[in-house]
């Protein structure tokens, strides 16, 4: 964390305090509570944000993949080769559960794919295959014969390096109900919690395992549930009840990585090509490193 976020991060726990101490003891269950809330996630920086970032020469957004002797630059639906988005080094991540400890995670995406925002707003039936999207996990014993190739769509590098970092959440607080009548102090902690997270993610371009509230991630996981049914998604099928189901299946899901095309997730989908890019899939499947069953939105 540099200097200037830990300053920021004392001011809020001082905000925090000065919205608790009215409530005395029961004040002081919430501050444990949220507390208890905390789940670690690691972010990628273009530059050394924070004492601990681990410098990593493999990881990065675009550049030149690391790839094996056999492996075919992917194409999308149209026979175009698809774009290199990144490449994760999973060795040089700091831990979490059920994520890979090692190995490396190619991500590749086509660049004549509908955006997401087009397709929120419309029928999107070209999100509900993998044909413009490619992920590809080299295990840990290949990293020995991997070599840079450009033999498709390739942009210049941005190195990104790995922090550990830690989000609170209200959602995971909601067990332990506010005693009634208390609105406006729920109201108070929901609005410090998302400045907290907020700081967190100030000058990140990406989260692996984000676990931060966000409607984005919730809508992610609903729409990664349509597409693997094979069922293009729209906010008309959302809300319609012959599909509830697959609303309902949505928490078999969850979002492993968050991936800005610019310097700042907070800017968000950024402004023209520019995307920010969701990973989503089933717990499962990240165990078993079957990232070929993952699913890729980008959001414009």
């Amino acid at each position: 964390m540099s200097e200037e976020n830990s300053k920021l991060k004392t001011l809020l726990k001082e905000e925090l305090a000065a919205i608790l101490t009215p409530y005395r003891a029961e004040g002081e269950k919430w501050a444990q509570a949220l507390k208890a809330t905390a789940g670690r996630s690691v972010v990628l920086v273009n530059e050394r944000a924070a004492p601990g970032a681990e410098e990593d020469k493999l990881s990065r957004l675009f550049g030149k993949p690391l790839t094996s002797a056999t492996f075919r630059w992917p194409r999308d639906r149209q026979g175009e080769a698809m774009l290199f988005l990144a490449q994760i080094d999973c060795k040089q991540l700091p831990p979490l559960p059920d994520y890979p400890r090692d190995g490396i995670l190619a991500i590749f995406k086509s660049l004549t794919r509908e955006s997401l925002t087009k397709g929120r707003e419309s029928h999107s039936g070209a999100l509900k295959d993998r044909q413009s999207f490619y992920l590809h996990y080299f295990p840990e014993d290949a990293r020995g014969d991997l070599r840079e190739r450009e033999d498709g769509k390739c942009l210049p590098p941005k190195p990104l390096l790995a922090a550990s970092t830690v989000f609170l959440s209200m959602e995971r607080c909601q067990p332990l109900a506010l005693p009634e009548g208390n609105d406006q102090l729920r109201a108070q902690l929901a609005a410090w919690t998302e400045k907290f997270n907020r700081l967190s993610l100030a000058n990140v371009s990406g989260v692996v395992g984000p676990a931060y509230d966000s409607a984005e991630l919730a809508e992610m996981k609903v729409i990664a549930s349509f597409c693997a049914s094979g069922i293009g998604y729209n906010l008309s099928r959302k809300t319609d009840r012959h599909y509830s189901h697959l609303v309902e299946n949505a928490n078999e899901y969850e979002v492993v990585l968050v991936l800005s095309e610019t310097n700042n997730l907070l800017a968000g989908g950024g402004t023209g090509d520019t995307a920010t890019n969701y990973i989503a899939m089933r717990r499962p499947d990240l165990v078993e490193k079957r990232f070929d069953r993952a699913w890729l939105f980008s959001a414009t």
